[in-house]
């Protein structure tokens, strides 16, 4: 199923760059997926094997007429209607990651044993965007376990600088 959501939000991407409407699509998007995760029986309703998928899409085309895109009308209600709703999740954050990219943004995760300070935050966000050249937005999380140091998440990369890993290559070096 992940490769299918992939292809799907790589053709609705496509779509939206040839029609220059990227950024529209993105807060359609965004607006489908607010209410399912605000409403999840909703999600219920559209993936219910018992209501056919032509049913599931006119629900939800009944639900978003003019409120969204009628590009994302046709994509989630595609969705619907062949029973992959469940994926719609996976397809918007596919989806974002295109969009991101195609605005030279990226998102970093930093993991550390402690709160950072806000000038801890922005040196490690401007040595970020000086090694990958884009925009970069941190999200930062607290992980006890990795004793000391930092942990970085960026563009599919992982730069480990935490004592754990540390340890762990002792260890490894040691048993051998």
């Amino acid at each position: 199923m992940t490769e299918l959501t992939k292809e799907y939000a790589v053709a609705l991407f496509s779509l939206g760059l040839e029609r220059g409407m990227t950024d529209s699509y993105a807060d359609s998007l965004d607006t489908v997926l607010e209410c399912i995760k605000a409403e999840p029986e909703y999600l219920d309703l559209l993936s219910s094997p018992g209501i056919s998928g032509k049913e599931r899409a006119e629900l939800f085309c009944t639900a978003f007429e003019g409120k969204i895109e009628e590009d994302v009308m046709s994509f989630v209600s595609l969705l619907c209607e062949t029973g992959r709703i469940r994926g719609f999740e996976k397809s918007v954050s596919e989806y974002k990651a295109l969009l991101d990219a195609s605005h030279r943004v990226s998102a970093a995760r930093v993991v550390s044993t402690v709160p950072l300070t806000d000038d801890e935050i922005t040196r490690i966000k401007e040595k970020l965007e000086v090694q990958s050249g884009n925009t970069v937005h941190i999200s930062c999380e607290i992980d006890p376990s990795l004793i000391g140091g930092i942990m970085i998440e960026i563009d599919g990369k992982v730069i480990d600088g935490s004592i754990r890993r540390r340890l762990q290559e002792v260890k490894e070096v040691i048993s051998k």
